[in-house]
């Protein structure tokens, strides 16, 4: 199904949603962050390799107010998609990351 369709464009779609992160439109943010989510739901570990340039992105709390129970979910998403190599790889990039 999706997987096999999507895995082979991650790293297309990693690249969207880099520059959708770095908007300074929060609602272009939350799409982003959205997106991430499902990308990462699709592909799962697939995208760890993808992780830190995309954490240095996700991880802007203090730029959007509101948005942070969003980026923690990301995050969370993340990490549960991903196993123990993502998060091995969003402690380094969120040290105060911790899984609920």
């Amino acid at each position: 199904g999706s997987h096999e369709k999507a895995t082979p464009l991650t790293k297309k779609l990693v690249f969207i949603l880099r520059q959708s992160l770095k908007s300074r439109n929060p609602d272009v943010f939350s799409r982003a962050l959205d997106g991430l989510q499902l990308l990462s739901n699709c592909v799962g570990p697939a995208l760890d390799s993808h992780l830190s340039a995309l954490l240095v992105q996700v991880n802007r709390k203090g730029l959007f107010r509101g948005l942070e129970t969003k980026i923690n979910e990301t995050i969370e998403t993340l990490a549960e998609n991903g196993g123990d190599r993502a998060v091995k790889i969003i402690k380094t990039k969120v040290p105060t990351f911790s899984m609920c």
